[in-house]
């Protein structure tokens, strides 16, 4: 079990010890200072498929359950549910989050990324890029190196999540599917952002899942020397 859901369920226990109040707000933002502190150590290593889903998938999950905007922040969006009373916000925060821990994959698509899909991702104008170097001169590709990439299917009509594979670990999410704020809602949503990152791949559903356990993380990135870096939550 990933290392923030254990601290979660011993917080559950004592909030006001943890927390200072029976708060939601206070929830959100000792959250907030558990992802700077943890921001570079590695999340669980898992197979795919993986239950729970990584915790910063729960405000986008939130967001939908209310048909809100993941932009309003989690916290806001349950006190809008509560009348703004913070000790029934963190009871509804607890709920919640066992509901999104009980997520899972109802059926999952693999595409192993082929040389014309590699080219496509490098040379392609469609393709989502992000700033390397000094003031952002070099444009890179986000997801240079993956090398398979997965269509998770979530139960109960919940979306879909694409995962990318790498050589060392798997990456969900990510700053730059944030316009779809993680979690798409419907297949037909996740194909054309694939296509416009990858072109055309061919599609199989994955019944083996006999790949070595790797870290997951939000983001993988080159830095400007050629190293690679992570976000980790």
């Amino acid at each position: 079990m990933s290392r923030i859901y254990e601290d979660l369920d011993m917080i559950r226990k004592r909030p006001g010890m943890y927390l200072g109040a029976l708060s939601v707000s206070k929830m959100h933002t000792f959250l907030d200072g558990y992802r700077f502190a943890i921001r570079e150590e590695a999340e669980q290593v898992v197979r795919i498929p993986f239950q729970p889903l990584p915790f910063w998938l729960f405000g986008t999950f939130v967001a939908r359950k209310y048909q809100e905007s993941a932009c309003m922040g989690w916290n806001r969006i349950i006190l809008e549910q509560v009348q703004g009373d913070e000790k029934k916000g963190l009871e509804l925060f607890f709920e919640l989050l066992d509901e999104f821990r009980g997520i899972k994959m109802s059926t999952c698509f693999m595409a192993e990324l082929s040389a014309e899909n590699v080219i496509y991702h490098s040379t392609s104008e469609k393709t989502t890029k992000y700033c390397g170097g000094a003031l952002g001169e070099q444009r890179i590709p986000e997801y240079l190196d993956a090398k398979k990439i997965y269509k998770m299917e979530l139960d109960k009509n919940r979306g879909f999540v694409l995962v990318v594979e790498y050589e060392e670990v798997f990456c969900v999410g990510g700053i730059y599917v944030a316009f779809v704020e993680d979690i798409f809602f419907n297949e037909e949503q996740l194909d054309a952002y694939v296509k416009s990152c990858f072109g055309n791949v061919l599609w199989e559903v994955e019944f083996e899942y006999s790949m070595n356990p790797k870290p997951i993380v939000r983001r993988r990135y080159v830095k400007e020397d050629g190293t690679v870096g992570y976000w980790f939550i």
